[in-house]
């Protein structure tokens, strides 16, 4: 991309490039704060379940995929976010901002439901259908902005 010599074309870029950059870590560190230990106490769902309830979710599976699915979507955000930003525009990068993390976490909660056991089944097919519905809202937003 370049720039000539307009300055605020130069801003928009290093502000997208820094807001890129932030959101990716923040996926990571999400990835980086949850451990067996603080689940009970950070982990949304989990923290209500009874006693009962949490020894029929294999929390010792679930902590090892959050993780790995957090560091590899913060990471590929941040590279493929910068390589949209780099060769396609703020337009590109902004669309991949507003859908990427969405479509991760469809497939997040999907593909997590096999540690449940079959607990909260439903809850998680409405949270899939919640995330699809916002999707394309997101879309037709950026569709009728003329991307």
């Amino acid at each position: 991309m370049t720039f000539d010599t307009n300055k605020e074309e130069f801003y928009n870029f290093i502000n997208m490039l820094y807001l890129i950059i932030f959101i990716g870590l923040l996926f990571i560190g999400l990835g980086a704060l949850l451990t067996v230990n603080n689940a009970k106490y950070l982990l949304s769902g989990y923290n209500t379940m009874s006693e009962e309830e949490r020894h029929g979710f294999d929390i010792q599976g679930y902590i090892p995929f959050f993780k790995s699915f957090h560091y590899k979507l913060g990471a590929s955000f941040i590279f493929l976010g910068a390589f949209l930003l780099h060769f396609f525009g703020e337009k590109m990068a902004g669309f991949f901002i507003g859908t990427y993390p969405i479509l991760a976490y469809i497939y997040f909660i999907w593909a997590a439901m096999k540690f449940s056991n079959g607990l909260n089944e439903n809850w998680n097919k409405i949270g899939i259908l919640v995330l699809v519905v916002t999707l394309v809202f997101v879309v037709i937003l950026f569709l009728k902005d003329g991307f």
